[in-house]
């Protein structure tokens, strides 16, 4: 068979090579044309699939390392027999890690403790559930909002959406975008919604852009939140300045974005490629995850060894800064600024990929980075 890939996919080549001939090129630069006789597309989310793209081709299996589906024509894919595959959950944890890292930058006061916090964490699916466990490794305290869990576990550990926002002082949102009811979450973040947030709290949204109606956002956050972290913007790639703002830590919709999601990403479209053509597997994902290079982290002789370990990990104030240089350029720009950040956005560091070194942590710190996915050297 002929492959046609993305050639910013990690491994692509190692990974596909046992399907036949690869061709891997930039996303930006797949079309028609060029892949007439493959066989098989292995996509990023920059690639648009639809009928545009796959007419008059001999494309039998889709595959996009992407979580998300928006650039896909699933339908298509479907009436005309083409398999198709994403990878839901590949960045899970690396949307976690963000929040993580994002929520001890906004804390001014890093004295004081982690259990003296309570987070709201609204959609508990795949990033939900691993905010809540590194939350809760912390001592967070955490509280849970999503109605559809809710009603398919009768748990007593959901609540109302009224209870979270009136008790959490942190509020994050990984909720998928729907515009139907009973859970519609278009503009679910409004003027009301803020309101009913404590005076002071902060605010992270990771999830689907459309969630928050930027205008009344705008017009109540400012006075209300202590702080806020955007990733994903309701217009990209064309960006709400006075959004930008008032932000305090902001960043091109790149939270799920470290080099090891890549990779696993990776990893479950070629594993669900073998499984559509009853393919027994020669690539060892398993192994090149085990080979995958560790970045070394001193600490020591510090107060605060977990925040410290974590800011070293993630320097996501210069994400932000990057990101907040699109209100100096032309407005005609901006949007491919915008798309180049992404684009180009070589992966960062992953708690998973980084040993910490240190000759006076206590057992309990150990334990704590441990839980949150570090190495303990």
């Amino acid at each position: 068979m002929k492959i046609i890939a993305d050639s910013d996919i990690p491994f692509i080549e190692d990974a596909f090579k046992e399907f036949g001939d690869i061709i891997t090129v930039p996303g930006i630069e797949i079309n028609n044309n060029l892949i007439k006789d493959a066989s098989i597309l292995i996509v990023r989310s920059i690639t648009r699939v639809n009928e545009d793209l796959l007419k008059n081709t001999r494309i039998k299996f889709v595959g996009t390392t992407s979580p998300d589906t928006d650039h896909i024509d699933t339908h298509y894919l479907s009436e005309n027999f083409i398999g198709f595959a994403n990878a839901p959950g590949s960045n899970a944890e690396s949307v976690a890690e963000y929040v993580i890292s994002a929520v001890l930058a906004l804390i001014d006061n890093k004295n004081i403790p982690f259990n003296e916090y309570t987070i709201g964490v609204i959609g508990v699916g795949k990033v939900g559930s691993r905010v809540l466990e590194k939350c809760t490794t912390l001592g967070i305290r955490c509280l849970l909002n999503d109605p559809f869990k809710e009603r398919q576990t009768q748990s007593y550990i959901y609540l109302t959406l009224d209870e979270v926002l009136k008790k959490s002082d942190i509020i994050t949102l990984h909720v998928p975008f729907t515009t139907t009811e009973p859970d519609q979450t278009h503009h679910l973040v409004n003027a009301e919604f803020l309101n009913k947030m404590k005076d002071g709290a902060l605010f992270i949204n990771t999830s689907n852009s459309n969630v928050i109606n930027e205008e009344q956002f705008c017009r109540t956050a400012p006075g209300k939140l202590k702080g806020v972290a955007i990733d994903t913007w309701e217009t990209d790639p064309h960006i709400n300045l006075e959004l930008l703002k008032i932000t305090n830590i902001a960043t091109p919709h790149i939270a799920g974005c470290s080099y090891i999601s890549n990779v696993i990403g990776t990893g479950m479209i070629h594993a669900a490629a073998c499984a559509y053509f009853f393919k027994e597997p020669s690539w060892d994902f398993d192994r090149v995850i085990e080979q995958l290079p560790c970045k070394t982290i001193q600490i020591s002789n510090t107060k605060n060894p977990i925040p410290e370990a974590i800011a070293k990990t993630y320097l996501i104030f210069d994400d932000d800064k990057m990101f907040r240089s699109i209100s100096t350029i032309n407005q005609s720009e901006q949007g491919q600024y915008f798309n180049n950040l992404r684009k180009n956005y070589p992966g960062r560091n992953s708690f998973s990929l980084c040993k910490i070194k240190s000759d006076d942590l206590t057992l309990d710190t150990v334990e704590w980075l441990a839980q949150l996915g570090f190495r303990i050297w």
